[in-house]
């Protein structure tokens, strides 16, 4: 019996120590928490102050992690943006890890805050295709504080109504 146990334990650490580690959600490894997106990145620099009527030129990098056969770029307006030049789909070929691609768009803010989507697809060497999308926010949304407010429902039940709060 002792024996056993004791082939037990060897075995469960033996077989503990040979697996790697899972990643998890707080990974410092960008690749291991978009283990299905594309091995893309997104950077880009906006001013500050943005506001409404502004018209922003930016540029989105996008720069590959891996070596990919093909990378298609595209940026469009989701909501509260109109373009007034660029953001056309792109397709670079035989990219080598930190190659990088580039859209220039310009936008005018249609609202207190409008969002550009940035899309890019990409094509590795055994022609697996992969997706990753962003969301780029043009102006800051104006909050506004409101204090708790007391209040009766119809069968008269005090109600204490907060609001939402924003990220």
């Amino acid at each position: 019996m002792k024996n056993q146990l004791l082939i037990l334990v060897l075995v469960s650490l033996v077989a503990a120590c040979s697996n790697p580690p899972v990643a998890d959600a707080k990974s410092p490894d960008p690749i291991a928490r978009e283990k299905n997106a594309a091995p893309v990145d997104f950077e880009f620099n906006l001013p500050t102050g943005i506001k409404k009527g502004d018209e922003i030129t930016t540029t989105i990098r996008f720069v590959a992690r891996t070596e990919l056969n093909e990378l298609v770029m595209s940026a469009s307006p989701y909501t509260g943006l109109s373009v007034i030049s660029g953001g056309e789909k792109k397709i670079m070929t035989g990219l080598n890890n930190g190659d990088t691609g580039e859209i220039e768009v310009t936008v005018r803010v249609n609202d207190e805050v409008g969002y550009l989507a940035v899309f890019a697809s990409t094509t590795d060497a055994l022609n697996r295709t992969k997706h990753k999308n962003m969301a780029v926010r043009f102006g800051t949304p104006s909050t506004t504080i409101q204090k708790k407010t007391n209040t009766t429902d119809e069968q008269t039940e005090k109600l204490i109504l907060m609001p939402a709060e924003l990220n």
